[in-house]
Parts: C-alpha cells; structure tokens; sequence
C-alpha cells in the first residue's frame, strides 16, 4: 500500500505504463471531465491550410 496515489492523467500520456500494468486506470461512473485546449502560434508563421481546416472544424 505504500507509494500509492490517484491522479487525473490522459491515456495517451501514460499508453505505455497501462500497457505493462505499472499503472492502472479507474472508471469512476457519471463523473465528466474536461479540459480546455488552446492554439499558440508565432503571427508571423504560415498556417497550413489542414492547420486552418482543423481550426474551422472545431470552433
């Protein structure tokens, strides 16, 4: 029981450790998170234009 500890992480931060059983993931029932992601960009750097399409589609 020692070093133990839960924490919020994404699954493909730790693939690797659910993979050989060093961590274990917990489905805890109508619990939702969420999180808010955000695009920083130098101004003066072109924008692809798959770049632009996958800001369109998600605004």
């Amino acid at each position: 029981m020692n070093s133990m500890g839960i924490s919020c992480l994404s699954s493909l931060t730790i693939e690797e450790q659910l993979k050989n059983g060093s961590l274990v993931a917990l489905n805890i029932d109508k619990l939702e998170l969420s999180r808010t992601l955000y695009l920083i960009h130098h101004q003066n750097k072109h924008l692809s234009k798959a770049l632009l399409f996958l800001l369109e589609y998600y605004q």
